[in-house]
C-alpha cells in the first residue's frame, strides 16, 4: 500500500476532504465522527491522528492546517517540530521542511531525502513530493534575498499546482526561522524590500488558499512579535514554548484574542515558567474543552536531533537516556488553578529583548535503546561534581556565617563581662577612701572638740576661782 492511501481504497485527502464537510446533526454519521465538527473523536483511530504528547493527539485534518511553533532560543521547537514531521510520516502525509538552521539534519526516515535547495528545482521539488516523498531542504550558504526567492518560488509553485487535486494528496510545508520570510519590522534581516514583499505575498497566498488544495503550513520562530499578525491570526494550532520577551509576551496576548482573559493569564504564565520541552497548545477547532494543553512534553523522537543539547552534546542526550533520568524532574503540575499561576505582571511593564541569535534548538529526549551514551554519561558526572561542589560552597558559607556570629557573641558577652568587673572594682576602691567610724581620724576630731570645750571652760578665770573658794585657795 502507498503512503498517504487507506486501506478501503479511499485516498488520504479525500478522508480529509470528508472530515472538512459540514455535518448535520444526525444519525447517518460515521460511529467515530464528532457530530459537531465533523473530524474523527481524538481517542479514537491512532492510525489517522497525529500522536505529540500525553494529552496532545490531533485529527487527520490538523495535517493541512496553519500552525505557529514559537518560544525563546533553544526552548525545544525545532524538536518538536521534528516530531511532528515524524507523525505525519507515519500518517502517510509528505513534508517540505525549509531548515535555515540546519536543526533537522537527523530526521532519516523511509521516504525522507535531504537536499540543498540550490540541488533541486522547485518543480521537480513538488512533483516528488506529490508521489509522497519529504524533503528536508537545507539553506545553508544563501543571502538572505536569494533564499527569499527560493521559498517565494515554492510556495508559487505549490499554489498554482493544486496539489491535492492533481497527486490526490496532501502536503505540509514547515518554515524554520519564519520571521526572515514572513517577519515585519526589525524581524526581517535586511534585504531588498521589493524582494521581502514578494516572498511574504506568495506565502500569504499559500496560507489563505491552501488548505482547498491540502496544503498545510508551519512557522517555527523565536521572534514572536516580529512575525505578520496575518500569520499568527491565522494559525490555528499555536504551540507556545518558553518565551520571556515583554514584547513577545504583548504579542501573543492580542493573538489569543477570543479565548478567556483568566486563561490568557494561565498561558502566559506557564510559558514564562517553561522549562526545556515544555510547551502550551492552543487549538480551539481540535482540542475539547478548554481547546488548549497546558505545561505538555511531545513524546521522543526516534530520529536524531542535530540541535544543541541543554548538556552541550550536540547529538542530544544519547539513547536510552529517558529510561534513565526522569524526563521532566521540575515540571509544573498541569492543574488548572490559579495558585499554579506566576505573577508577572510587573515583569512585563517595561519593553526589552533578550538575544535574536539563530535558533539553536535543545535536544532533550534520548532514542528507544536501553544502553546509555558515554558522552552523555560524562556530562551528567560532571554536572553531578558541579553540583556537588556548589553545595559544598553553600554549606561552607553557612558554616562561616554561623561561626562568626557566634565570635561575635562571645566577643560581647566578653565586653559586658569587662565592664562589670570595672563596675565592681569602682565601688570597693569607693568604700576603702571613706573613713570608717571609731577611726583615728575622728578621735582626732574628737579632741579638737574637747580643746574648744576647755576654752570655754568656767574655771579658767583665776579671779573666778578665787569668788568661788575664797582665800582657802
Amino acid at each position: 500500500m502507498m503512503p498517504g492511501h487507506s486501506s478501503g481504497g479511499q485516498s488520504l485527502f479525500q478522508e480529509i476532504e470528508a472530515y472538512n464537510r459540514p455535518f448535520q446533526l444526525n444519525n447517518n454519521l460515521p460511529q467515530n465522527y464528532d457530530a459537531v465538527t465533523g473530524v474523527p473523536d481524538n481517542t479514537v483511530d491512532d492510525s489517522r491522528s497525529l500522536i505529540l504528547s500525553p494529552h496532545l493527539k490531533l485529527p487527520l485534518k490538523a495535517a493541512q492546517d496553519v500552525w505557529f511553533i514559537c518560544g525563546k532560543r533553544g526552548s525545544g521547537k525545532s524538536y518538536f517540530l521534528g516530531k511532528l514531521c515524524e507523525e505525519l510520516n507515519r500518517i502517510g502525509v509528505p513534508f517540505i521542511i525549509i531548515d535555515v538552521v540546519g536543526a533537522h539534519s537527523g530526521i532519516q526516515l523511509p521516504g525522507t531525502s535531504q537536499v540543498h535547495i540550490n540541488s533541486i528545482s522547485t518543480s521537480s521539488l513538488i512533483n516528488r513530493a506529490g508521489g509522497g516523498e519529504s524533503f528536508v531542504v537545507s539553506c545553508r550558504g544563501l543571502e538572505i534575498d536569494e533564499l527569499r526567492e527560493k521559498v517565494r518560488e515554492l510556495c508559487v509553485g505549490i499554489s498554482k499546482s493544486s496539489f491535492a487535486r492533481r497527486y490526490n494528496r496532501a502536503l505540509m510545508l514547515a518554515i524554520e526561522e519564519a520571521h526572515n520570510f514572513v517577519g515585519q519590522g526589525s524581524g526581517t534581516a535586511g534585504g531588498n524590500a521589493e524582494m521581502r514583499s514578494q516572498c511574504y505575498a506568495s506565502i500569504d497566498k499559500l496560507v489563505r488558499e491552501g488548505r482547498q488544495d491540502g496544503v498545510g503550513a508551519i512557522f517555527v520562530s523565536q521572534a514572536v512579535a516580529n512575525i505578520e499578525s496575518n500569520i499568527r491570526r491565522q494559525s490555528e494550532i499555536k504551540v507556545l514554548f518558553k518565551v520571556m520577551d515583554t514584547t513577545d509576551i504583548n504579542t501573543l496576548r492580542k493573538s489569543l484574542i477570543g479565548t478567556d482573559k483568566n486563561e490568557i493569564e494561565q498561558i502566559v504564565s506557564d510559558i514564562y515558567k517553561a522549562r526545556v520541552g515544555q510547551f502550551v497548545c492552543v487549538a480551539p477547532s481540535y482540542i475539547k474543552d478548554k481547546g488548549m494543553v497546558r505545561n505538555e512534553r511531545c513524546f521522543p523522537r526516534t530520529t536524531e536531533h542535530a540541535g544543541t543539547s541543554f548538556l552541550g552534546d550536540s547529538e542530544g542526550l544519547g539513547t536510552g537516556l529517558s529510561d534513565f533520568l526522569d524526563p521532566d524532574p521540575f515540571s509544573i503540575d498541569n492543574d488548572d488553578s490559579q495558585s499554579d499561576m506566576l505573577d508577572v505582571t510587573d515583569i512585563f511593564e517595561s519593553p526589552g529583548k533578550e538575544d535574536d541569535d539563530d535558533d539553536e534548538p535543545v535536544s532533550y529526549y534520548s532514542g528507544p535503546s536501553g544502553k546509555i551514551d558515554i558522552k552523555s554519561a560524562l556530562s551528567l558526572s560532571l554536572l553531578a561534581i558541579s553540583l556537588i561542589g556548589l553545595l559544598g560552597v553553600i554549606i561552607k558559607r553557612r558554616m562561616d556565617k554561623k561561626n562568626a556570629e557566634r565570635e561575635m557573641e562571645l566577643e560581647k558577652q566578653f565586653k559586658a563581662e569587662r565592664r562589670r568587673e570595672r563596675a565592681v572594682a569602682q565601688q570597693q576602691s569607693e568604700v576603702v577612701d571613706a573613713p570608717a567610724p571609731g577611726s583615728i581620724g575622728d578621735l582626732v576630731a574628737d579632741f579638737n572638740n574637747d580643746d574648744e570645750h576647755l576654752d570655754e571652760s568656767p574655771f579658767s578665770d583665776l579671779d573666778d576661782l578665787d569668788a568661788m573658794f575664797g582665800d582657802g585657795i
